[in-house]
């Protein structure tokens, strides 16, 4: 499956003083920047087919030429830069693709590819990944993330996301309110009726809820997939992201390496 890096915008006040040249992308974590621990994970991977990269031309030039295969300078905004990628013309606009971010520099080739392989057997044109409550904190207690209370469990969102792009060009719109509204449960409820936003309040919604309600808005057959990959859903947003980060290469990892 290919895959799409997005890898543009400036780190923001918080993460500035962290990163080469401002941008998020190159947060230094020893001598490594993060752009090259998340592509590493997506080299790494089986499954992967080609990557497109986008970013400004200043990170390219700091990127391991092999880690990619085509790149896409960035745009004036995330969406924008998501329709460049998508309209790339080596992407072919019938087949499911994978979208991510590259501020999960602690994921695995082992997470990638056990949602690529799930992504490529399921019948559905859209797959979201999601991580329970507690497979989350047993490895990142402590860190903050914005919750979904259902019925069937406690969830967080992953940081990619793997659809069609011609199901993203015919529902563009609500792929942007998504986005905007990600951090607030209730919000992104109610983006598919009130039905699932009473449910949602009242703790009566479930995963299978969830998949209906938008299935009614996009008549497209959509997935959520639960991953026992805590790092997929762990970015760096804030200092303290950062900070946590850093801790957790020392401790647990070790050293990025050259």
């Amino acid at each position: 499956m290919d895959v799409i890096m997005l890898a543009g915008g400036s780190a923001g006040p918080e993460l500035k003083e962290f990163t080469d040249n401002g941008y998020k992308s190159l947060l230094k974590f020893g001598d490594e920047f993060m752009i090259n621990l998340t592509l590493r994970a997506f080299k790494e991977s089986k499954l992967r087919g080609c990557l497109f990269l986008l970013a400004a031309p200043e990170v390219k030039n700091l990127v391991k030429s092999d880690y990619y295969d085509h790149f896409i300078p960035e745009g004036a905004d995330i969406f924008d830069n998501v329709l460049k990628a998508l309209s790339h013309d080596k992407i072919d606009k019938s087949k499911k693709i994978m979208i991510t971010s590259c501020d999960i520099p602690l994921i695995s080739h082992q997470a990638v590819d056990n949602f690529i392989g799930y992504s490529q057997n399921v019948n559905c044109d859209a797959i979201y990944p999601l991580v329970e409550k507690s497979v989350y904190d047993a490895k990142f207690a402590g860190t903050r993330r914005s919750w979904y209370y259902c019925k069937d469990g406690t969830y967080t969102g992953g940081n990619f996301i793997c659809v069609k792009p011609d199901i993203f060009f015919k529902n563009k719109d609500m792929f942007i309110d998504i986005f905007e509204n990600r951090k607030n449960p209730v919000k992104i409820a109610a983006l598919f009726g009130v039905k699932l936003l009473l449910k949602y309040k009242m703790g009566l919604a479930s995963k299978k809820d969830a998949l209906d309600a938008v299935y009614n808005v996009i008549k497209t057959p959509c997935a959520a997939f639960e991953s026992k990959y805590a790092e997929i859903v762990f970015d760096i947003d804030k200092a303290s992201d950062y900070i946590k980060c850093v801790e957790y290469i020392k401790n647990k990892c070790g050293r990025p390496r050259d």
